[in-house]
Order: structure tokens, then sequence, then C-alpha cells
């Protein structure tokens, strides 16, 4: 899915809207009744024939990666299957990890919203008091060796499997490559983390 892609929503839409300084979320029909101060996160829609159930993420943002993303018929996802995506939300990149499903009434319902963060009392080599706020910042000068390693993981993952794809800052294919080939899987089976943080992030180029 390309990360341009742009969905305005309405009648037969959904788009769902984050408050990045309370992590509450707002889903609507209707965009234009967002209030000023949300982030809009993602907008999901249903059309007849091959497209289906589709879901959308506008420029700023952008797909970090998406989980079991499994398409049905032609270009609809299935129905009845849970799906996790990280977004990375406006002009911050703000983290937000949204679990949907799609299904019933040309409808999709949202398992869960929220902005996750480094726990310092986690499991995990990047979980403590220590390393969370390096995480946090994308100060990776400041992560411990053995936190430290899970980044060279990704970056490795990168390396290895998107030589092409990845030189310089990534982009687009680049971003593709590495859901591709689960290279954020790999960081948060090592970390503990269940999201990327700063500093592991591909940009896309727009």
């Amino acid at each position: 899915m390309d990360p341009n892609d742009v969905y305005v929503g309405g009648a037969e839409g959904l788009t769902v809207f984050i408050d990045p300084t309370t992590g509450e979320a707002l889903l609507t029909s209707d965009p234009a009744a967002a209030s000023a101060g949300l982030e809009e996160v993602m907008s999901f829609s249903w059309e007849p024939g091959e497209y289906g159930y589709s879901a959308w993420v506008s420029s700023p943002s952008y797909w970090v990666f998406a989980d079991n993303y499994v398409y049905d018929v032609e270009y609809s996802y299935a129905t009845d299957t849970l799906m996790r995506a990280q977004i990375a939300v406006g002009e911050a990149h703000i983290p937000v990890i949204v679990v949907h499903s799609f299904g019933g009434e040309h409808g999709v319902r949202i398992h869960e919203i929220r902005v996750p963060s480094c726990n310092p009392t986690g499991e995990g080599p990047c979980q403590n008091a220590s390393d969370c706020p390096a995480v946090e910042t994308g100060d990776t000068m400041a992560l411990s060796a053995a936190c430290a390693s899970c980044y060279d993981r990704i970056a490795a993952c990168s390396a290895y499997y998107c030589p092409t794809d990845c030189p310089g800052a990534g982009g687009n294919a680049c971003l593709n490559c590495e859901t591709e080939h689960n290279c954020h899987g790999e960081f948060m089976a090592c970390s503990g983390l269940d999201y990327l943080p700063p500093d592991t992030l591909t940009l896309p180029s727009w």
C-alpha cells in the first residue's frame, strides 16, 4: 500500500483521529467534524466490486508496518481478520498503533488505538529506566550495548534484504521491503518493544 494514497472520508467511510497529547481517539464518518489539535490517523472505506474494503493513510503521515494484511478478493482486505498497523502520524511522526478488522455490513471494527511508549519496568533489553528516555527521543548514542544491539539488528536486516531499496534515508520501496522481510518484527522481538521508536523508522520519499 502506497503511503501517498489519500481517502477523503464521507458517508461511506470512517476516519480515525487522535489527540497526540492525551492519546484519546475520535472515529467519525465526517473528517470535517474533527476539532483543532487532532491528528488524522487512518481512513477506512468500502466500495462495491474488486476494491471492497480499503485502509488509507494521508501524507504527511505514513505506514510504518502492517501485520496480517490479508487480501480476500482482488484489492479488498479480508474480513474477520485482525490487522495491526503502526502509523507515523503528522509532521512529528507520532507513533500510533491501530488494531482493526473488516466485516459486518461493510464496516470496520476498531479493536485498539494507542500511542505506544517504552515501559521502564517491562521485559526486554530496551525497557528499563536507563534506556527508555533514549528510546523515546531516538538518542541511540545513549543506549546500553544490549539495547543498541537490537537497533543493529534492524539495520542488518534492512542491509541484507534490501540493499537496492534502502540506500541513504530509504524511501517507499525501502519501507515496503523492510516490512516484507519482517525487519520490524526482528527489532521488536529483540528489544521487548511492541512498536518502532524514533531512529528505527525509514522515512518515505514524497
